[in-house]
């Protein structure tokens, strides 16, 4: 390949993370700082914010997310990172518990929102919802109708696994671990499925690498 590689305008100086484009509109996962979220909570080892979703045209312009996503898409918690159907019917949003379970882990979870006619609904907790492990990293393939996305729920074989469960509307199907050819004793995240539906991409700690997660 022939790469080429540069700062995107719309970077700042804190965690811009998981891009993710939609509409020809650049979503980013981000703790930036913003006059709305000085107030909110952030992190206790680097005062950063807790993440927040933002939106950039083609041109590194700003969106107003209020007009094309869920109205206060942002809460006071971590917000992101955010997988939407293309036909804008569904969006799924990471977001964290409010209070720890009994190890004293935040562990971070899945509402969707569904749009129809009158817009889009309040938000929904996944069906997978349980305060004892994570559900994160959510990606949606148009194709199949499936959201692939990590977890150390019940069934994995290491620490987090990539699985996938099937959509249809805003109803779930039974998540499905993508097994031993995928998933290793150590930690696979960040699924992507390329455009010839058949390639999934993932990073992971557990496959042979130059070390942490690699791609």
């Amino acid at each position: 390949w022939d790469v080429s590689i540069s700062a995107y305008s719309t970077n700042s100086s804190n965690e811009d993370m998981a891009p993710f484009c939609w509409n020809g509109n650049l979503f980013l996962t981000s703790s930036r700082f913003n006059v709305k979220n000085k107030i909110k909570l952030g992190y206790d080892f680097n005062d950063l914010p807790f993440l927040d979703v933002y939106g950039f045209s083609a041109d590194g312009s700003e969106l107003n997310l209020n007009k094309i996503l869920p109205k206060a898409i942002n809460t006071d918690r971590h917000d992101g990172p955010i997988a939407i159907s293309k036909d804008t019917t569904l969006l799924v949003i990471n977001r964290n518990f409010i209070d720890p379970n009994n190890q004293g882990i935040f562990n971070l979870f899945f509402e969707y929102y569904v749009k129809n006619k009158n817009g889009w609904s309040a938000p929904r907790k996944f069906y997978y919802t349980n305060p004892d492990y994570s559900v994160q990293h959510p990606y949606f393939d148009d194709k199949t109708k499936t959201l692939y996305f990590s977890s150390n729920m019940p069934g994995s074989l290491g620490g987090v696994d990539i699985w996938k469960v099937s959509v249809n509307g805003g109803n779930f199907g039974k998540p499905e671990n993508l097994g031993p050819k995928v998933n290793t004793e150590g930690n696979e995240s960040f699924p992507f499925i390329a455009d010839d539906n058949v390639t999934l991409y993932f990073a992971s700690t557990g496959k042979p690498g130059l070390g942490g997660l690699d791609i």
